[in-house]
């Protein structure tokens, strides 16, 4: 992957790290006092390392109603608490993309960097995919593009959105049809939505599979003839500039898949976290930049094989995993340095979840793009600094 000199000097002029691994894959004790800066960590001190675990957190349910959600100004995303210049790019449905991250060899995708939120699960084999939600940007290539998952049924409804993806599995397409959304609000090759909203790049190296590219702008031109890209309700997350009070500081988050690690490093003076997978800067092909989100938050919610739903049969039979997005769960959020233990609830079968703590008050996200970890419920392997 190429690098520039300039991207590595900037990265590192931006970052401290008071807990960074060192070249023996020793993590030092946390520092007292005033963080120092340091460089950045790059791939050369930063191994493959196996996490220590942290514990899958706990919290008491939600009981009674939740607060009443204010409005919010018709200028403010509200997937990510920003002020639009042109807020007429908030009167449409979010897009919800399919995203490969697996095996490694699609890294980089293109895109990733540029979306409200992503959210990355588990798929069969142990890898994960994702899922990266555009409400204000029309990119022209995004991707590589794959597959749908069980887990698009819940987040589909959730931002009320529409759903790009290449195709399905039989078992994954039989209950995606049967959703009062399916059809005018789903953009897939199985549908017969070709280029210009499905496009292939050969790139070398790289198989055919891994060679989709969805068009945000073709299939938004396509929304809006079909008169269904109309402005929804998004509001369940809340922001603030300012942390709350009761967080618990931290520098590092360390998270582990089956079949993939991911390190997330926060830098203060940016504001972001930024990621590496495998021990590699994970990097957005789209201007080369490594990927970088405001807020990390981790969603903890049942997962349950689905052996009525056969998702590859190479080397024997895989099934899908339904990622039960329903009721509440556990979470934890990742802002601005300090960490916050409560849960996610899901109020409404169309709506966004939120993100609550143990009194049932919103715990704000910092103004900016956030990413998702959806994890099984009795998942481990996290590791904190």
């Amino acid at each position: 992957m190429k690098r520039t000199i300039l991207a590595l000097a900037l990265l590192a002029a931006l970052t401290v790290s008071p807990g960074a691994t060192r070249a023996d894959g020793v993590r030092p004790a946390a520092q007292e006092g005033p963080a120092t800066p340091t460089p950045l960590p790059s791939p050369i001190i930063l191994p493959p390392i196996t996490p220590t675990p942290d514990g899958t957190p706990t919290a008491t349910p939600v009981g009674g109603a939740l607060p009443a959600l204010e409005p919010l100004p018709a200028d403010v995303n509200p997937l990510t608490g920003l002020v639009m210049a042109n807020p007429a790019r908030l009167n449409r449905r979010p897009l919800l993309v399919k995203i490969s991250n697996y095996p490694p060899l699609v890294r980089p995708q293109h895109g990733i960097n540029r979306a409200d939120h992503v959210w990355e699960h588990i798929v069969e084999g142990g890898g994960t995919r994702f899922t990266a939600v555009y409400l204000t940007e029309d990119l022209q290539r995004i991707g590589s593009t794959r597959s749908a998952r069980l887990v698009d049924l819940y987040l589909t409804p959730i931002y009320r959105g529409l759903l790009a993806y290449s195709g399905g599995s039989i078992g994954t397409m039989q209950q995606m049809r049967a959703q009062p959304w399916f059809g005018d609000r789903t953009f897939s090759l199985e549908e017969g939505d070709d280029c210009p909203m499905f496009c292939r790049y050969e790139i070398e190296g790289v198989d055919f599979w891994h060679t989709m590219f969805a068009s945000a702008a073709a299939i938004r031109e396509s929304a809006a003839a079909l008169e269904i890209d109309e402005r929804v309700d998004l509001r369940g997350l809340t922001f603030s500039a300012e942390p709350p009070p009761g967080g618990t500081p931290y520098s590092s988050i360390e998270i582990s898949y089956p079949g993939t690690n991911n390190y997330w490093f926060y830098s203060p003076y940016a504001g972001k976290h930024y990621r590496w997978s495998e021990g590699q800067e994970h990097h957005d092909a789209l201007g080369d930049a490594q990927v970088a989100y405001t807020n990390v938050a981790l969603i903890y919610a049942n997962h349950v094989e689905d052996r009525n739903v056969v998702e590859d049969e190479v080397g024997g039979a895989s099934y899908a995993v339904d990622i039960q997005l329903e009721g509440e769960g556990p979470a934890v959020v990742f802002r601005s340095g300090q960490r916050y233990d409560g849960r996610w609830v899901r109020p409404a079968p169309e709506g966004m979840i939120r993100l609550v703590d143990a009194a049932g008050n919103d715990i704000p996200l910092a103004p900016g793009t956030t990413w998702f970890h959806l994890l099984p419920l009795d998942h481990t392997a996290l590791w904190v600094n």
